[in-house]
């Protein structure tokens, strides 16, 4: 058997008098916050988060009532906590969902903040850099320019031995005769 605490049934009382359980006036709650006209969007999301913070100031309520007194609230001890959001347009229903929506865009534009360029750019960096040191890179360059110019030496040499009529072959003679 488990050491977790039962929460007991508690009812409370509507505006109608009839009695309801904390978990049906829980989704009378979740209705006010979270609209069925916003079930798209980041209005949806916002409201998602303030029910979230009326959710978690229930629990430190219910938290704090537990370690103060010893046993959960009653029907009587729940009014003056659900008292503050009963109507859908309350204060406290608008602070908590401008609360929610001021963390969500904090938390997006940090989040946009982080996302930079560099960020992407890097790992791809180190990649390479693994896989690519400098001196080899400086090497295969040098050994590339030496190669292309032997074969440009070569077609060379063939062009003017061919054709040593040509004014490209006596261009050729030319520059190698001068230091002669």
């Amino acid at each position: 058997m488990s050491n977790s605490k039962i929460i007991p049934k508690t009812t409370l009382k509507t505006l109608d008098n009839n009695n309801i359980s904390i978990l049906e006036e829980d989704s009378i709650i979740f209705e006010k916050f979270v609209s069925n006209a916003n079930f798209d969007g980041f209005q949806h999301l916002i409201d998602l988060v303030a029910y979230a913070e009326f959710s978690k100031q229930k629990f430190q309520f219910m938290q704090m009532y537990e370690k103060e007194e010893g046993r959960y609230p009653t029907e009587e001890e729940w009014k003056p906590f659900l008292n503050y959001i009963k109507y859908e347009d309350s204060e406290q229903i608008r602070s908590l969902k401008a609360k929610s929506s001021s963390l969500l865009v904090n938390f997006a534009s940090n989040y946009a903040d982080n996302l930079n360029v560099k960020n992407i750019l890097e790992p791809i960096k180190k990649h390479i850099d693994n896989r690519t040191k400098f001196w080899i890179s400086v090497f295969i360059n040098l050994l590339a320019t030496f190669f292309y110019s032997l074969l440009i030496a070569v077609v060379i040499f063939i062009a003017t031995a061919s054709y040593p009529e040509s004014k490209f072959a006596q261009i050729i003679h030319i520059i190698t005769n001068s230091g002669q």
